[in-house]
């Protein structure tokens, strides 16, 4: 079976918060934490003249991503240091139910509806009911936060946002809640998708057609940068980072690397390396990646195992039984960092 890969799929929501939120703890009682707000886009720009052309592909002229707006500033009501405590409780003590396995406990910190979010967007853990007849299994370690959550209260509701380490990646998640008299319970959950770029990393675009990668090689060169990923194809696509042996051309990867499998990338061969999967994109839509670290310097390969006809988001089954996957169409484009 053919698996989507992405972090909402995986089962380790609430303990990305609980780290981040203690994190406020020294700040000033009074300071009000704002949304974070999306970095300025700057286009990268190289002048190596040992690369080779800038366009890897017969798609689209590659772009870099234009300067987007800065958003808007609001300034949310001031948050009590009473309700930080309690929010910040709330969140402790779920890490610490799930992390345990106690699933009345863990249970008792949620709403219905939130609980409801939190399997759909990444655990599958189910309903209150399902959660304590399964039980919990537990033991996971919460992931490294980056930066400060950015926490709002409005009356009896509120609201935390954070962005967290996971593989190489950095991902933002959202929790809604709402008060439950001098407490608050947990009411709400969202994969927001990769987090902005951090201020001064530039975002390079890559485009996506059926089937190739468009975009300027040069803009990668430095190993710091983010990545827009536009899907301006009609099928499914997505993008898998390996690096690969510094002789390799992009045929002799393409050759090593169609047979891996698409899902557990197991079967990878000597002397290349799978790096992590970035990011998926449905036709017509825009994704983005964020690293948490620079990439070092090295021989890397974009490439997308999508089935041809694409896959059920649901079971993850292929819609074109026994489909091959976009790379043995050519679907893979290589680059150099250094």
């Amino acid at each position: 079976m053919w698996e989507r890969r992405n972090v909402s799929a995986v089962a380790l929501a609430l303990m990305l918060v609980a780290g981040a939120t203690a994190c406020g703890d020294d700040d000033d009682d009074s300071a009000v934490t704002t949304e974070a707000a999306t970095a300025a886009v700057e286009p990268a720009t190289s002048t190596s003249a040992s690369e080779p052309a800038a366009t890897t592909t017969a798609g689209p002229a590659p772009t870099t991503a234009a300067a987007s707006e800065p958003a808007a500033t609001t300034i949310p009501p001031a948050v009590s240091e009473s309700d930080r405590v309690s929010i910040r409780d709330v969140l402790d003590a779920s890490v610490a139910a799930e992390a345990a396995g106690d699933a009345s406990a863990f249970v008792a910190l949620w709403t219905d509806r939130g609980l409801e979010q939190y399997s759909a967007d990444g655990s599958g853990l189910g309903t209150r009911e399902e959660i304590l007849a399964n039980g919990i299994e537990g033991g996971e370690e919460p992931p490294e936060t980056v930066g400060d959550p950015a926490v709002t209260v409005t009356g009896d509701d509120a609201s935390v946002t954070v962005d967290v380490v996971f593989g190489i990646g950095v991902y933002r998640i959202g929790f809604a809640l709402v008060r439950d008299g001098v407490s608050w319970l947990i009411d709400g959950f969202e994969f927001q998708g990769g987090a902005p770029a951090p201020e001064g990393v530039p975002t390079v675009e890559v485009t996506a057609v059926d089937f190739a990668f468009g975009f300027d090689r040069d803009a990668l060169a430095s190993g710091e940068f983010a990545l827009l990923f536009d899907n301006i194809g009609s099928q499914q696509h997505e993008m898998a980072l390996f690096r690969v042996p510094d002789e390799a051309t992009v045929a002799d990867a393409g050759a090593a690397l169609a047979g891996v499998d698409g899902g557990s990338y197991e079967g990878v061969p000597a002397g290349y390396e799978v790096v992590d999967h970035l990011t998926f994109a449905e036709p017509g839509e825009s994704t983005n990646f964020t690293f948490a670290e620079p990439l070092p310097a090295g021989h890397y390969v974009f490439a997308c195992y999508i089935p041809v006809g694409g896959f059920d988001l649901e079971t993850g089954e292929p819609l074109v039984p026994g489909a091959e996957p976009h790379i043995a169409r050519g679907m893979i484009a290589d680059f150099t960092v250094g």
